[in-house]
């Protein structure tokens, strides 16, 4: 009951101004379209992305778009989380009754994210799994809804993490700036970028684990059957839990700004 009252909450604030808020998803939402035009063009020119054609390409583009839309639907404040920190802001949310994580969650959702970014990639996604060639089965469908829950965990937790660095440093800009570099690398197969940039982005950033290795065993392509395929979900909920628990320490260690 409270999560939908401050979910309405959230969408009586967005919507106050109806023009401004119509306008803002009209203008963001084609720019999901445009991103895919480029990789759709840039797959069917290029020979070299490893038998990966244009639609494998709108199916890796939707996994990712549909999880990254999700984890800002809840979790951007923490992206952002220096400047409440730096304006004395997020004091308030230490003294509500509600958990600070619960706070910045759920008095914060960005309905407008569903509109301009959650809906188009849902449309995206969901015509690349009609004109993909994979042979689809029940395990299949489970393995993509799992990547696209793992997707979001490992995305929102990154955005806890800068949220956490922030109460450190109260300057976590760079990190979402190098999140946003690298981010940009799932719109396409990263076998393309070499054997070191796939290992960085499993071991180090686990960017991986959101699209291309579920992709890789629904598409059939390169080493389908590998058991890391399978790891989205489990490697999603190892990282919740490690960022929940830095995330109890961040809190201890909050000390406001004094502005």
């Amino acid at each position: 009951m409270l999560i939908r009252r401050l979910f309405y909450m959230c969408f009586k604030r967005e919507t106050e101004y109806k023009l401004n808020f119509i306008l803002l998803c009209v203008s963001v939402a084609p720019l999901r379209l445009m991103f895919l035009l480029f990789a759709l063009v840039l797959s069917s020119k290029i020979e070299a992305l490893y038998g990966w054609n244009a639609w494998d390409i709108a199916f890796l583009y939707g996994m990712y778009v549909v999880s990254y839309s999700l984890a800002q639907i809840f979790f951007k404040p923490f992206r952002n989380l220096d400047k409440l920190i730096t304006h004395g802001e997020l004091d308030k949310f230490f003294t509500k009754p509600q958990p600070v994580l619960f706070s910045l969650i759920f008095y914060n959702i960005h309905i407008m994210e569903i509109f301009s970014q959650l809906v188009p990639s849902l449309i995206i996604l969901i015509l690349a799994c009609f004109q993909i060639s994979a042979r689809w089965n029940l395990f299949k469908v489970l393995i993509l809804t799992a990547g696209i829950a793992g997707g979001t965990l490992i995305q929102a937790g990154i955005f806890v993490f800068i949220g956490c660095t922030s109460i450190f440093m109260f300057n976590s800009s760079w990190l979402g700036d190098l999140y946003y570099a690298f981010r940009d690398f799932l719109s396409y197969p990263l076998v393309i970028f070499g054997k070191k940039m796939l290992l960085f982005l499993t071991c180090v950033l686990p960017l991986a684990f959101v699209n291309y290795y579920p992709a890789r065993y629904i598409l059939e392509k390169e080493k389908k059957d590998a058991l890391i395929n399978f790891m989205t979900l489990p490697v999603s909920l190892v990282i919740s839990v490690l960022i929940c628990k830095l995330w109890k320490i961040s809190c201890k260690h909050y000390t406001s700004s004094g502005s």
